[in-house]
Formats: C-alpha cells, sequence, structure tokens
C-alpha cells in the first residue's frame, strides 16, 4: 500500500489567505493551530493557471508560476509546501518553507521533511508520538482523500 502527499501546510490563520483567493483550496484542520491543502489536480490547475512551467528542483508538482502565485498571496506570512511518496516501504519526502515572500528553507528528499516543518510551526509531538503522527498525518493515505475529510475549515484549531 502507498503512501501520497501533495499539499501547503501551515498556520490556520495563515493558509486561509489561499483559500480566499483559490477556490479550489480545501483546507484541513489537524490541530495546534496547524491546517493543510491538499494540492489536487484542480487547484494545481488554478494555481498554475492551466499553464506549462518547469518543476522547481525536486519536486514534481511544485512549478515556477505556482511558486510565484502563492508568494504573490501569502506575502510575509509563512507556508510549506510538501510532496510525499511511499510504496512498499520504499520512497520519501521533499519539502520547502516560505516566509517575508521567499524561500526560507528548502529539505532535500529524506525521510523527516514533515516533521522538520511541522517543528518549524510550533508542533509539539505527544509520546511516543512524533508530530506527523500526533496530527493525524497516517490517517488518509493519498492527496485526494484529504478532500472527503469533511473539516474544510482554516479557523479551526
Amino acid at each position: 500500500m502507498g503512501y501520497y502527499l501533495n499539499a501547503f501546510i501551515g498556520r490556520s490563520r495563515d493558509i486561509s489567505c489561499i483559500c480566499q483567493s483559490y477556490n479550489k483550496a480545501m483546507p484541513v484542520s489537524l490541530g495546534q493551530d496547524i491546517s493543510l491543502i491538499p494540492l489536487t489536480k484542480d487547484l494545481f490547475d488554478q494555481i498554475n493557471e492551466l499553464g506549462v512551467t518547469e518543476s522547481i528542483g525536486d519536486f514534481e508538482y511544485l512549478t515556477g508560476s505556482i511558486e510565484l502565485n502563492i508568494l504573490r498571496v501569502i506575502k510575509e506570512k509563512s507556508l510549506a509546501y510538501v510532496e510525499v511518496t511511499y510504496f512498499g516501504g520504499e520512497g520519501g519526502q521533499t519539502g520547502i518553507i516560505w516566509k517575508d515572500g521567499k524561500r526560507t528553507v528548502e529539505l532535500a528528499y529524506g525521510q523527516e521533511v514533515i516533521n522538520i516543518i511541522l517543528r518549524v510551526f510550533g508542533v509539539i509531538a505527544e509520546h511516543p508520538q512524533d508530530e506527523f503522527d500526533t496530527l493525524g498525518f497516517g490517517r488518509y493515505r493519498n492527496t485526494q482523500d484529504w478532500t472527503k475529510s469533511g473539516d474544510h475549515s482554516p479557523t479551526k484549531g
């Protein structure tokens, strides 16, 4: 069984600006004032403006156009983007954090990317779990499944 996630992650109050700018954005509250917005095909097309632009670095779905449009929307706020792919016990995560209109952290492909990002946003793991499990990132195994969670409130925390 695989695990696939392409999503924006941030503080619930900060992520709301994406929802205001893009009607295909569906935030999911995770707790500890953190929400994620799955990068579905529809949201990808909306932010990317149906254009064809090159992917950034090791990312498959983060394009130059998406980055520019997201930076325009979030302004000085902090926001992260992650891509996670696992299948048959193999795979990894990659991520990026933006703040103050620029890239502040670029995380190379590895195993702890989401946990590192969550720590940057102040998430505290509940022993014996890590940050990933504390916020329930394992509850869905596919990006699209997050849109069916029913909790699309960017202000819950």
